[in-house]
């Protein structure tokens, strides 16, 4: 079967065939009382190449080619980030426990943790990552000393020395928690209410408290 043929039906751009191509669509859509538009379409349709501006009969061909076409279509886009819940508790990731920050941003801790894990946040409320980095959630603290065991009789409260930053300077203080993990959620908290911007550096046990 023969192949079909573009047969194109007569236009009133016809009487200015001479100049397309040659002169800008824009120019020729004037003189001829038509729209830029109707003359790039006219001429895309009948092989024209943009002479005003350089293109070549060649360039022409290639751009309109099947696979100039798709590859156009087909572009990635850039894939925009989509916002989270756990986006303004940045500061506070991996510094206090993962389930702590979920009832704050209202998550779940599993949340937390796959979003940690994605930004390479590691758990520094539990030592983790203490001597690498965090991904880009600051300088990471030195690696806490091991928290007491509980005691089988009952679960005991230790005090723990802490150590923050505060608007430059050092400052230490004490917290107490049954744990360091407590411990730890107990000083950011008072931090953030005391010194909103503080940030926990280092926590480390002093003894059991009375």
């Amino acid at each position: 079967m023969p192949s079909k043929s573009f047969s194109p039906r007569k236009s009133k751009l016809d009487q200015f065939r001479d100049i397309v191509g040659t002169l800008s669509d824009k120019d020729v859509a004037q003189r001829a009382g038509v729209t830029s538009e109707n003359v790039r379409t006219y001429r895309l349709r009948r092989g024209i190449p943009a002479g005003w501006r350089g293109e070549t009969s060649e360039q022409l061909l290639a751009k309109r080619s099947p696979d100039a076409t798709k590859a156009k279509k087909t572009a990635a886009k850039p894939r925009k980030r989509r916002a989270s819940a756990l986006d303004p508790f940045q500061d506070r990731l991996g510094r206090i426990p993962d389930r702590r920050l979920a009832e704050l941003a209202g998550v779940s801790a599993e949340n937390v943790r796959a979003y940690r894990k994605r930004h390479g946040i590691p758990a520094f409320w539990r030592g983790d990552g203490a001597s690498g980095t965090n991904g880009g959630a600051g300088p990471a603290p030195a690696r806490a000393t091991p928290t007491p065991k509980r005691s089988t009789e009952e679960a005991r409260r230790f005090a723990y020395k802490v150590s923050a930053e505060v608007q430059g300077t050092t400052r230490e203080y004490v917290a107490f928690g049954t744990d360091m993990a407590e411990a730890a959620a107990v000083a950011t908290r008072r931090l953030a209410d005391l010194h909103p911007g503080a940030m926990l550096r280092t926590i480390s046990v002093v003894g059991v408290a009375l």
